[in-house]
C-alpha cells in the first residue's frame, strides 16, 4: 500500500510535470515583459532575469552584460535586494566558471562575494563546493565544502545529490554516496536526479538489479525531461535484463530531447559487443580488481548466458576479495537455480549478508531458499529455529528495501501461515 502510494504520486507529478513543459511560453513571449519593465526601470530582479533569457537564446555576450548591469543594481538597492544579488553572482559565476584559469579566477571571486553576502545561503554554498570539484579540482576544499553544506542544509535535496556524487566519483566512498543520494530522496521524494544516481549505485557497484530497476523507473516518472536518466535506464535494461526493445525506446527518448546529448548518443550507439569489449578492457587493466571482475561475470551471465565464463569470472573476484558483496551475491544466484550446487549458494549469501548486512538481495535469496527447503508440511511444519531464520532474513530485507511490494507479500504470506503465535 505504501510502495503504491509512492508510485501514484510519483505519476502525479510526472503528469503535471510533462503539462507544465508543454504550456511553456516560447522565448519572444519570455523576452517581451522584460524589455517593456527595463524601459522602465533596470533593477536587479528584471536584469537578472532578462539575463537568463539571453543564455537561454545563445546570447552570451547579451547575458553577460546584463548580469554585470544586474550586480552593479544590486549593490545600490541595499539589503532588500540582497538574496536576488545572492543569486545574480552565482549565476554570473556559473557563466564564466569554465573560462580557463582567467574565468575561473574570475568565477571564485564571484562566488566568494556571494558567501560574505549570505554565509548560509544553500545554493551559494552547494554551488561553491561543486566549482572547488570540477572546476580547481581541489578535493580537500570540495570535501569541506560540500560537507558544510550538507550540515547546514540536511534537507536540500540537489546539495546532498553533488555530496554524493563528489564521494562516489572522487572520494570511492560507496557507502558514503549512498548515504547521501538517500538523503536527498527522502528530503525530497521527487528528486529525479537523486533518484537516478542512486539507480546507478545500486546497478553497478552494488548489483542490486530489482532495486536498481525500481528506482530507475520512478526516476523516469518523476522527471520524464531528464536525459541522463533516460540513458542510463536504457543502459540497465540491456544490460541486466537483456531488454532491447525498452532500452532503445528510452534511448530514442532521450536523444528527442537532447540529440546533442553525449551519454544518450554513446548508450544508444554501443551494442553489445563495445560493452564487452569494455569490460574485458577494465579487467586486463585491474586483474585484481575484485568488482570490476564481478561485474563483467554479471554480464556474462545476464547478457551473454556463458554461465561456466561467469562463475569463473565471479570465482576469481572472490580470490581477490572473499567479502566482494557483488561477486557473493551474483555467483550465489548463478548457482541458487542448480540442485547440485544450491548448499554453495546458501554459503555465498550467508558470506553476503555478513560483508553486507543490509544487502537486501541475498536476504531474500536466503528467505527463499529456506522456504523451498520447507517439510512436506508446508510453513507449520517447520522447525522454530527455521522459522526464526525466515522471519529473519525477511526482516533484514525489508529494512534496507521498504518500499519493496513483492517482498512485504511474501513476508505477509509467511506470517499468516506460519502460525502468528510461533
Amino acid at each position: 500500500m505504501v510502495a503504491a502510494a509512492i508510485s501514484a504520486s510519483d505519476d502525479r507529478y510526472a503528469a503535471e510535470k510533462e503539462a507544465s513543459y508543454k504550456s511553456l511560453p516560447t522565448i519572444a513571449e519570455l523576452r517581451a515583459p522584460f524589455d517593456a519593465r527595463l524601459q522602465q526601470q533596470e533593477d536587479v530582479f528584471s536584469l537578472s532575469a532578462y539575463a537568463q533569457v539571453l543564455l537561454a537564446t545563445g546570447d552570451i555576450d547579451g547575458a553577460e552584460c546584463h548580469f554585470k548591469k544586474a550586480i552593479d543594481a544590486g549593490e545600490d538597492a541595499g539589503p532588500e535586494a540582497e538574496e536576488t544579488l545572492c543569486l545574480t553572482l552565482g549565476w554570473y559565476a556559473g557563466l564564466v566558471e569554465g573560462r580557463g584559469k582567467t574565468g575561473a579566477a574570475q568565477a571564485e571571486a564571484l562566488y566568494r562575494r556571494a558567501l560574505r553576502l549570505r554565509p548560509r545561503d544553500p545554493l551559494s554554498m552547494g554551488n561553491y563546493a561543486v566549482f572547488l570539484h570540477r572546476i580547481k579540482r581541489d578535493a580537500a576544499a570540495a570535501e569541506a565544502a560540500y560537507r558544510a553544506a550538507a550540515e547546514a542544509f540536511p534537507d536540500h535535496a540537489s546539495t546532498l545529490c553533488r555530496y554524493g556524487s563528489f564521494l562516489k566519483h572522487v572520494r570511492r566512498n560507496t557507502a558514503g554516496a549512498q548515504r547521501a543520494f538517500e538523503a536527498a530522496i527522502a528530503a525530497n521524494p521527487q528528486h529525479g536526479e537523486s533518484l537516478g544516481h542512486l539507480a546507478v549505485l545500486l546497478h553497478g557497484a552494488r548489483g542490486d538489479f530489482d532495486a536498481a530497476e525500481r528506482l530507475y523507473a520512478r526516476a523516469a516518472r518523476c522527471d520524464p525531461h531528464n536525459v541522463n536518466n533516460l540513458s542510463n535506464y536504457g543502459l540497465f535494461l540491456a544490460e541486466a535484463r537483456g531488454d532491447g526493445a525498452r532500452a532503445e525506446a528510452l534511448y530514442a527518448r532521450a536523444t528527442a530531447l537532447d540529440p546533442g546529448h553525449a551519454n544518450a548518443l554513446y548508450n544508444y550507439a554501443a551494442d553489445l559487443e563495445e560493452a564487452r569489449e569494455l569490460y574485458r578492457r577494465a579487467v586486463e587493466a585491474a586483474p585484481g580488481d575484485a568488482l570490476a571482475l564481478a561485474d563483467y561475470g554479471r554480464f556474462l551471465a545476464n547478457v551473454d548466458r556463458e554461465y561456466d565464463a561467469a562463475q569463473r569470472c565471479m570465482e576469481v573476484a572472490l580470490e581477490s576479495d572473499p567479502c566482494c558483496a557483488s561477486a557473493l551475491f551474483n555467483l550465489g544466484k548463478l548457482m541458487m537455480g542448480q540442485r547440485a550446487k544450491r548448499a554453495r549458494a546458501r554459503e555465498l549469501f550467508a558470506r553476503c549478508v555478513e560483508a553486507r548486512p543490509d544487502h537486501a538481495g541475498a536476504h531474500h535469496c536466503l528467505a527463499r531458499m529456506l522456504l523451498e527447503g520447507a517439510p512436506a508440511g508446508g510453513l507449520v511444519a517447520m522447525t522454530a529455529r527455521d522459522l526464526q531464520k525466515l522471519k529473519a532474513h525477511y526482516e533484514a530485507a525489508l529494512a534496507a528495501d521498504a518500499a519493496n511490494v513483492e517482498l512485504m507479500r511474501e513476508f505477509a504470506t509467511v506470517l499468516a501461515y506460519s502460525g502468528a503465535s510461533r
